[in-house]
This record gives C-alpha cells, sequence and structure tokens, in this order.
C-alpha cells in the first residue's frame, strides 16, 4: 500500500508541473486593423487540409502587441495554391476580431478572427 502511495506522489510529481505551466496570458490580441497593415506577400506557406486550403504567414511578428504572434487564414475553397494565397490576400482585407486571448495549449495563446468570405483567422503566441 505505502509502495503505491509513493509510486503515485512520485509519478505526480513528474506529471502535474507540466499540466499547471501556462505561458502568462496577453493583455490583448493583435487588432484585426494591425494584421491587415502588414505586407501580405508574408503568406509564406500554404497546405491543403481535406478540402480546405489554409495560408500561413506572419510568423514571429508582434503587430502592436508585446508578443510574437503567428497568423494564418484558414476554411480557404480554392483550386491551387496560388489561388489559395489570392483569395488570403483578398480575404484579409475584410478581417474582424471575433474573440481572444483564449489558452491554446500550456504554453501558447490564440486570438481568432473571420473575414466577410467566411475564413478563419487566428493569431497564435510565439514563445
Amino acid at each position: 500500500m505505502l509502495k503505491n502511495i509513493l509510486r503515485t506522489c512520485l509519478y505526480s510529481s513528474l506529471i502535474l508541473p507540466t499540466f499547471l505551466f501556462a505561458a502568462p496570458a496577453p493583455t490583448g490580441c493583435p487588432s484585426a486593423e494591425a494584421i491587415k497593415v502588414i505586407p501580405l506577400g508574408n503568406f509564406t506557406d500554404v497546405e491543403i487540409t481535406t478540402d480546405k486550403w489554409y495560408v500561413w504567414g506572419q510568423e514571429r511578428h508582434s503587430f502592436g502587441t508585446d508578443y510574437l504572434w503567428g497568423f494564418s487564414l484558414r476554411n480557404i475553397s480554392a483550386d491551387s495554391r496560388d489561388a489559395a494565397r489570392n483569395a488570403a490576400q483578398k480575404g484579409i482585407k475584410t478581417l474582424a476580431f471575433q474573440q481572444g486571448p483564449t489558452p491554446w495549449d500550456h504554453q501558447h495563446w490564440a486570438c481568432f478572427y473571420v473575414t466577410a468570405e467566411g475564413y478563419q483567422g487566428r493569431a497564435i503566441t510565439f514563445i
């Protein structure tokens, strides 16, 4: 019995701190206006998930905050990578803030945005 209690305490001491760690919350999210004015040629990575594209860019930019963020647009319907990138560049002009900062995982925070076209924007902090 004592052996099981000691084992549980040991495992708890190894695992529990990883669940308790969280990066401090940002005081706010990047404004949609701050994201819109960054040159969009920085949409550097375009990937497809199932039948929708997401475009990742603006990696490690402060967007006028005290944190560094990465930004992506998701849920883009397009026939090719170039078409997805072009749609993202057009869609970001209508970007609007939705919510955040929200805990993303134990080390990052996320802010959520939407465009008039229904694209989903996401800014995630870097450590």
